[in-house]
Parts: C-alpha cells; structure tokens; sequence
C-alpha cells in the first residue's frame, strides 16, 4: 500500500471491508483510497472532497462513506469511484461516520457539536 498512486499526505483512517477482502484509506490529501488487502493492490481513487478526509467506512460491499473537513460526508460507489450523494448538513468539519448496514443507517459527528442519523 506504499505503491506509486499512494496518498500524498497524512493518512487518518483505515477500515476494512465486512468480507476482509478491501481495505479503504482515508488521507489529508483530500481523497480515498481503496485497495486489495491481501495483495496492497490500488483499486480505486475517490476524489472531490475540498478539504482533508477524516474518516472513511464500508457501508457494504457496494459503497463507502466518508467525511471531510469540508464540512461534508460523501458516499461512493466502491466499484467504480463516482460519487453517489454529497451530504452537507453540519456546520462545522465531519470528524466520523459510521455505518450499520442491516438497518440501513448512517451516522455522522461533527465539531459543530452536533450527530446527525441517517436511513
């Protein structure tokens, strides 16, 4: 996951997919990265947030979220890296999102004080 193609600047958070086959990485160089696990393989760059990615998460096996100090989360299609829907509700930088995908949910919190839910 050191390969050419790897983040350009800090990286904030790692997960792994539910399956253990993927891992996403989040990075202050504004994008997310999502690779092969077991090989460290580069699958896929995501980009458009406008400020650093704090966080990222699987929300199953077809998409990912991630949040920004952009103010912003974002949710992606995992196969193809295009954004699916920008979600601009907090005032203030998203500093994690999570996800419970049986009950189709998904959680944000944010330095504006405030936890935004959801389904």
């Amino acid at each position: 996951m050191g390969e050419p193609g790897g983040h350009k600047d800090v990286v904030s958070a790692v997960t792994f997919s539910s399956d253990g086959q993927q891992l996403a990485s989040a990075s202050w160089d504004k994008s997310v990265k999502l690779w092969n696990a077991a090989t460290g393989q580069l699958l896929q760059t995501f980009q458009g947030h406008g400020d650093r990615v704090t966080t990222v998460t699987f929300i199953d096996e077809q998409a990912i979220a991630s949040a920004s100090l952009d103010n912003t989360v974002k949710i992606w299609n995992a196969q193809t890296g295009q954004s699916l829907q920008n979600i601009a509700a907090h005032s203030d930088w998203v500093l994690s999102v999570t996800a419970q995908p049986s009950a189709q949910t998904l959680v944000s919190s944010s330095s504006d004080a405030t936890i935004k839910v959801w389904r």
